[in-house]
C-alpha cells in the first residue's frame, strides 16, 4: 500500500470488486423492495379480510331475510289451514246418491242357511231375517247355499227384493 492511500483510509481493492458503500446501498435497495412488497401483500390481506367481513355481513344479512320470508310463508299457511279446516269448499256440483234398493233375507228353515248375494255369504238363524240397505239397482245374483241354485235378478230404485228360504 502506498502512503498516500493509506492516509486517505482506502484500502487496496482488486478492480472488479464492488467498495463498502455499493454493497450497502445495494442491500438498502433490496431491503426497501422486500419491505415494499411486504406493505402491498400486506394491504392485500388487509383488503381480503374486510371484503370478507363484508362477505359475511351480507350473508348474516341475507340469512336473516330467509327467516322473515319462512316465517312469513308459514303464517300463511298456518292461516290457510285454519280457514280450510273451517270452510268446506268444492267446485263440484253436489252428487246424486246412486238409486239403491233392498234385499231383505229371511229364513223360516229350521236349520242355519247361507244365502250368497252379489259374492257375499249372509248366514241367517232359524227365524231370522235381515235387511241388506242400500243395495245398487240393477241387476244382482244370490243362491241359498245346499238349497236353491244360483239365480239372477233385477233390483229396481226404492224396491224391497225379498228372498224367503222354506222348508219343503
Amino acid at each position: 500500500m502506498s502512503a498516500s492511500a493509506a492516509d486517505n483510509g482506502q484500502v487496496n481493492k482488486a478492480p472488479n470488486e464492488p467498495n463498502r458503500d455499493e454493497v450497502i446501498l445495494r442491500d438498502l435497495r433490496e431491503l426497501r423492495l422486500a419491505v415494499e412488497n411486504l406493505t402491498r401483500t400486506l394491504g392485500g390481506f388487509q383488503s381480503a379480510s374486510m371484503t370478507t367481513d363484508l362477505e359475511i355481513q351480507k350473508t348474516k344479512a341475507d340469512i336473516a331475510d330467509i327467516r322473515r320470508t319462512i316465517a312469513q310463508i308459514q303464517k300463511d299457511l298456518d292461516g290457510m289451514n285454519q280457514r280450510m279446516s273451517s270452510e268446506r269448499r268444492s267446485a263440484y256440483p253436489p252428487t246424486q246418491a246412486a238409486p239403491s234398493g233392498r234385499i231383505r233375507l229371511v229364513n223360516t228353515f229350521a236349520q242355519p242357511v247361507t244365502i250368497i248375494v252379489n259374492a257375499r255369504a249372509y248366514t241367517l238363524q232359524p227365524g231370522e231375517t235381515r235387511q241388506l240397505d242400500a243395495v245398487p239397482t240393477g241387476a244382482f245374483a244370490y243362491e241359498v247355499l245346499g238349497i236353491q241354485p244360483p239365480a239372477s235378478r233385477t233390483l229396481e230404485p226404492n224396491e224391497t227384493f225379498t228372498i224367503t228360504v222354506h222348508p219343503r
